[in-house]
């Protein structure tokens, strides 16, 4: 786990209330987000996607919607999953910026 938190390169934040719609090859849903940063989020969930897995995102944020395509690097079957994004418009990313400027970090950015 430490060699992971080195790994990061944005830092996190924990946005109250926001809620996820994903979908994967095998399950479409919606999750609440625990943890959400610049480069990918945690999504709690029962039923996670398997690692390795690519699921397509769909949130609203104050300033419209933001639609992402990311892959499943943490699985916890009862707990949720860490997904990393992979794909995401500049407009869309610019509103997740401006969204996450608005929660305030829980974690700085890694010194490097």
């Amino acid at each position: 786990m430490e060699t992971f938190e080195k790994e990061r390169k944005y830092p996190r934040f924990k946005p109250q209330g926001l809620v996820i719609a994903w979908k994967s090859n095998a399950q479409r849903t919606a999750s609440r987000a625990e943890m959400v940063g610049l480069g990918g989020l945690f999504l709690h969930t029962k039923n996670p996607a398997p690692v390795g897995s690519v699921v397509d995102l769909f949130f609203d944020v104050k300033g419209g919607e933001v639609r992402a395509q990311a892959v499943v690097r943490n699985s916890i079957t009862g707990k949720g999953m860490g997904v990393q994004f992979v794909q995401m418009r500049p407009d869309d990313r610019a509103r997740l910026s401006q969204f996450l400027l608005q929660c305030g970090p829980i974690e700085p950015a890694p010194q490097m």
